[in-house]
């Protein structure tokens, strides 16, 4: 049996529904026209596509066939069709998959598989919904700016990885209104969040620029896993040396000597990546010079690492 409670359908005991008819006739007669009203909008509430309703066509997305440019499937065109109105089921479906479940589901196709069953690896029937969530926001990119906040949320609090992970995914798929979301988890968040966020960022190309201060931060935090990630990251990413150079050497300092390496490592990928032109030798030289002053630290592994950079250099 079901009553209207705050706007939404719930489900309650019959013998409490006895009860209230026989006490109060009225309300019971009442109870049962809400129901019936209710009832009848929520299916006129639920919007279709060509008969099929939002979840129908997401159960179709197939990740694994390639999608040329004007040549979308229909999938594609329905979900474009429902667009942000079903933004707070994407959530949902982020939230309630979790790391447990997906073992679970692992566990699950290894039984059939250890009994020579076939079991398809591939394919709409392997998706759990948090991969249908990420792929309609694949397909919604930008339009769905107002997932943003519930999804920083997600990956600055969740402690569940696969959360975190399908949160950050989703939130570059959004690009580039997310790059500032991508401020707050690299502020903010647990390392592991740090560390899954910071390896989206060539996804923002140039715009990067923007929250350089948090990767460098990264970069030269307290946690070695997230500072590594960050080195390797910001030696590629598409930023002016003019500006990553001198954040990096102004750190050095105070740096601690793991730190001290991460960022002579990050400055000599950044030249080994760069073509030799007259626009970036002078970083070039000004790296060359920083790695003769660090034949000098105290850090066996930095001097080692220098030595070794600057005869790769010649």
């Amino acid at each position: 049996m079901y009553l209207v409670d705050d706007n939404r359908v719930k489900l309650f005991p019959v013998k409490n529904i006895m009860k209230w008819s026989c006490i109060k006739p009225h309300a019971s007669a009442f109870a049962a026209t809400l129901i019936c009203l209710s009832t009848a909008s929520a299916f006129a509430e639920e919007r279709l596509y060509q008969g099929k309703t939002f979840s129908e066509w997401v159960n179709q997305i197939d990740m694994e066939i390639p999608i040329a440019m004007g040549h979308e499937p229909e999938y594609w065109r329905a979900i474009q069709f429902f667009g942000t109105n079903e933004i707070p089921k994407l959530i949902q479906w982020i939230k309630s998959d979790s790391t447990a479940l997906e073992d679970k589901r692992e566990a699950d196709r290894e039984k059939p598989l250890a009994q020579g069953k076939h079991v398809p690896i591939f394919g709409p029937a392997t998706y759990g919904s948090v991969e249908r969530a990420i792929a309609v926001f694949g397909i919604l990119g930008s339009s769905a700016r107002s997932a943003i906040p519930a999804l920083t949320q997600i990956a600055v609090h969740s402690h569940d990885r696969i959360q975190y992970e399908s949160a950050i995914h989703s939130l570059s798929l959004i690009e580039p209104d997310s790059l500032h979301a991508f401020e707050t988890i690299l502020t903010k968040s647990r390392p592991e969040a740090r560390a899954e966020a910071v390896g989206w960022l060539p996804i923002f190309h140039t715009n990067v620029v923007a929250i350089l201060p948090a990767i460098v931060n990264c970069l030269t935090g307290k946690d070695g896993n997230v500072g590594d990630i960050a080195a390797d990251e910001l030696s590629r990413l598409e930023v002016p040396d003019a500006i990553v150079c001198p954040m990096l050497t102004n750190a050095l300092p105070v740096a601690s000597a793991p730190t001290r390496l991460r960022i002579y490592r990050c400055l000599f990928w950044r030249c080994e990546g760069m073509s030799r032109t007259e626009s970036n030798e002078s970083s070039r030289k000004e790296t060359i010079r920083l790695l003769q002053a660090a034949l000098n630290d105290k850090s066996y592994d930095v001097r080692d690492f220098a030595t070794n950079a600057l005869h790769d250099f010649h």
